[in-house]
């Protein structure tokens, strides 16, 4: 794909300062579309620029129009944000969720220290102006990745822990092409955690991945319950039940990455279980 000059100025100043600090040459990585059952509508490019340490990346994302050059450079907000970047290691041991609230002139940036070399996959969400909801993968690698790792593609249990917080998963076993409800209690010290916040505007979060072709599955939350009552220091709007109920249509048979992203105490956290999608069973 041929891209129009001159650079633009985001980038060009993203460049510039990789020159000066000495850092390494820039990776472009085009993208691949990744919703699943979704419309591919637009495209993009990633550039890396380390600054300073092969870990230590600026990110720098954009968007076009599927076959067109010119940037989409408008995008709906949601919940105070205009793009998601989600972080996953190739073998999903690492899972970051980074929300942009701004896209300059087309450009939607990010600095991420990786905590080790390897191939990461990098997904954007976004939903560019005129456009229906668009997941974009890029598949980076990092510093010196030596091999491909061997993603875990066995269910993990329905038990999980994120700081003081164990998360308990009533099934992990989904129906192919139906929408399948999952119930996440949270407990904190054996009782249901009574200090849970909203998280990025909403209750909760929860991202899928396809273990096999990668792809981003949509899924609900809903917070489930009476949220516990309030300390006098705490607003009455902060407070969210203990319980989350998730619901999601996996397209294909085999094993799905879910993550459960949370506010305790202030603090975010998240919490990963691998589910399972085989044939539903004729009644």
């Amino acid at each position: 794909m041929t891209y129009p000059a001159p650079i633009p100025l985001a980038l060009a100043l993203l460049v510039g300062a990789a020159a000066a600090s000495g850092a390494v040459a820039a990776t472009n990585v085009e993208s691949r579309f990744a919703l699943a059952g979704g419309t591919p509508m637009a495209a993009g490019r990633l550039t890396a620029l380390a600054t300073g340490s092969a870990l230590d990346l600026k990110l720098d994302v954009t968007l076009h129009r599927v076959k067109e050059d010119k940037l989409l450079k408008k995008f709906e907000i949601e919940s105070g944000q205009q793009m998601e970047m989600i972080v996953v290691s190739a073998d999903f041991a690492v899972f970051t969720h980074y929300r942009l609230a701004h896209v300059i002139d087309g450009h939607a940036q990010e600095r991420i220290h990786f905590p080790g070399s390897g191939l990461f996959h990098v997904y954007v969400i976004a939903t560019p102006q005129g456009f229906s909801r668009q997941v974009l993968r890029f598949d980076l690698p990092v510093g010196e990745p030596s091999g491909t790792p061997s993603p875990a593609t066995q269910p993990t249990g329905l038990e999980a822990e994120a700081g003081p917080y164990k998360l308990r998963a009533d099934t992990l076993d989904l129906g192919i092409g139906r929408p399948s409800p999952i119930l996440i209690e949270v407990t904190e010290n054996g009782k249901p955690a009574a200090n849970l916040h909203r998280l990025a505007g909403h209750e909760a979060v929860a991202v899928a991945i396809d273990e096999q072709t990668l792809d981003y599955i949509p899924v609900h939350v809903a917070a489930v319950g009476t949220a516990p009552a309030r300390g006098a220091d705490q607003p009455a709007d902060t407070l969210v039940p203990p319980s989350f109920g998730l619901r999601l249509t996996p397209p294909t048979a085999g094993h799905y990455r879910l993550w459960l992203e949370f506010t305790g105490g202030r603090v975010p956290y998240s919490a990963d279980f691998v589910a399972a999608a085989r044939p539903v069973q004729a009644e």
